[in-house]
């Protein structure tokens, strides 16, 4: 059983949940499931959903429901009446974690405690750096800060 339900709202953009999922693939701490919490994408977005469910090597469920408007909290409830551990991590389908995210909430859990973190936006052109390989090959964790660093440079440099 997992020590850890990792539950990822998400609703019909595959291009951000395949970097999720990347971020989630170079986890330091890999015992954990993942519950996607889908608030209604249409059934093409689900198809494909499920394709890289069954493509990928980590534990992950998909629940979805009907789009009837905005009803994420309903399919977050759902998703933590399904899920299996005791501890839960939400996450926004577009947030990439680092590769110690898992590990770094395990650690700082406490009982009737909850943890909250920050995100960060990346400038387009960052972000278009981003693909599911770079992730899977460390970008977050090797040179990200200095492509961060001159990006910012960059911005203010402009006339």
């Amino acid at each position: 059983m997992p020590r850890i339900s990792i539950i990822i709202s998400f609703y019909n953009h595959l291009d951000f949940l395949r970097r999720v999922l990347a971020g989630f693939a170079r986890q330091s701490f890999r015992n954990f499931e993942i519950i996607i919490a889908d608030d209604g994408s249409p059934e093409a977005v689900v198809r494909q959903v499920q394709h890289l469910i069954e493509t990928n090597e980590l534990a992950i469920r998909h629940l979805w429901h009907p789009d009837q408007g905005f009803r994420k909290n309903q399919i977050l409830n759902r998703a933590i009446a399904t899920a299996t551990a005791d501890y839960l991590i939400f996450i926004d389908g577009d947030c990439i974690p680092h590769r110690e995210f898992v590990r770094e909430h395990f650690e700082n859990r406490r009982r009737r405690t909850c943890l909250a973190g920050r995100r960060v936006d990346l400038s387009p052109g960052l972000s278009a750096k981003l693909t599911p390989e770079a992730i899977r090959q460390g970008f977050l964790e090797k040179g990200f800060f200095l492509h961060l660093l001159r990006d910012s440079i960059l911005q203010r440099t402009k006339f």
